[in-house]
């Protein structure tokens, strides 16, 4: 990609639409390092003919904050043609390759950089169960083992990342960010393993625990009504009923009460007999 190096007023530099928000800490933290050493890396934008600033940031939000934390007007630039997707993935991969990025945030990015494929390359087809909420795709198109090679990481890794980032809601994204959360592998699973009333739910409980993972966890859980199992699946062996034999019908009672940790002891003692009907 052809880049061309200008200086550039930081006034005209629109950093909007950003996949991950700078942090004042880093920023105030790099501003020293460039007040030091100088700017040793430029920013990298592209021009918005139709825009309402005239130059957009493609890659080095902390940098650009940094310099105007130091009351720099202007900064040096490289410009680069690239349209709006080709810029996402540039911005994409200066994230992901940073040592110092949470998982949440390498998550966000290579979501963002297969955003941007997809667009550039075609959707990436689904492979297995089309109903799955969360399909994971066949890679015929190739994005997977090239993301995973770029990144040095397993193909699993890659697929994992993009489920924390497709299944956490920005809201909790938000929340648990710059938090230990955010760079717990595990936790994060955990969290998109809730069902959709819970993950709802999760940044308000985070926030009432004070960020606690296991208290807002257990909060969750508590709140969590008791499933309607048994109502639901009773009813339909019930009306069905004539259709099974007598082994399936006493199976499939059994099997229901069985779901019911203080009901099974009362299911094994009392196995239905041949001769026995069910009411409702």
């Amino acid at each position: 990609m052809d880049r061309q190096f200008e200086k550039i007023a930081i006034s005209e530099i629109s950093a909007a639409g950003r996949m991950i928000p700078v942090h004042d800490d880093q920023a105030v933290l790099l501003k020293a390092s460039i007040e030091a050493d100088g700017l040793l890396e430029p920013i990298v934008v592209r021009r918005v003919p139709n825009g309402k600033k005239k130059v957009m940031l493609v890659a080095g939000a902390r940098r650009l904050k940094a310099c105007t934390l130091l009351g720099w007007k202007e900064i040096d630039c490289h410009i680069v043609q690239a349209d709006k997707d080709e810029a996402r993935m540039l911005e994409a991969s200066e994230n992901i390759f940073r040592n110092d990025l949470s998982v949440l945030d390498r998550a966000v990015s290579v979501l963002g950089y297969r955003e941007a494929w997809e667009n550039l390359n075609g959707k990436v087809k689904r492979g297995g169960d089309q109903r799955a909420k969360l399909a994971f795709w066949s890679d015929d198109l190739g994005f997977n083992p090239y993301l995973a090679n770029r990144m040095g990481i397993s193909e699993t890794a890659v697929k994992r990342l993009v489920r924390i980032a497709q299944t956490l809601p920005k809201a909790l994204q938000n929340q648990v960010r710059g938090t230990p959360i955010a760079d717990n592998q595990s936790q994060l699973l955990a969290l998109c393993s809730l069902d959709s009333e819970a993950l709802s739910k999760a940044a308000e409980a985070l926030k009432l625990c004070g960020n606690d993972f296991e208290k807002a966890m257990e909060a969750l859980m508590v709140a969590k009504p008791k499933p309607d199992f048994f109502q639901k699946h009773h009813g339909a062996v019930v009306s069905n009923a004539s259709a099974l034999s007598v082994e399936d019908r006493k199976r499939s009672f059994q099997q229901l009460y069985k779901m019911f940790g203080e009901e099974l002891e009362w299911a094994r003692a009392n196995p239905l007999t041949d001769q026995e009907t069910v009411t409702v």
